[in-house]
């Protein structure tokens, strides 16, 4: 669970694209380290996908 809440923080702090694929790979790399789950991994996934970033 602890890595779970480290990772909802990244996604809190997404401000750009490239935070956002920073916190993709951070999320794809617990996950292949099974540090969390297949729906965490899911879940965290669509949270980041809606952060809205700025352009440019």
């Amino acid at each position: 669970m602890e890595m779970f809440k480290k990772l909802a923080k990244m996604i809190s702090e997404i401000k750009t694209e490239n935070d956002r694929d920073a916190t993709f790979w951070q999320i794809d790399r617990e996950f292949e380290q099974e540090k969390i789950s297949a729906a965490d991994h899911e879940l965290l996934y669509k949270l980041a996908g809606m952060v809205e970033v700025e352009e440019g």
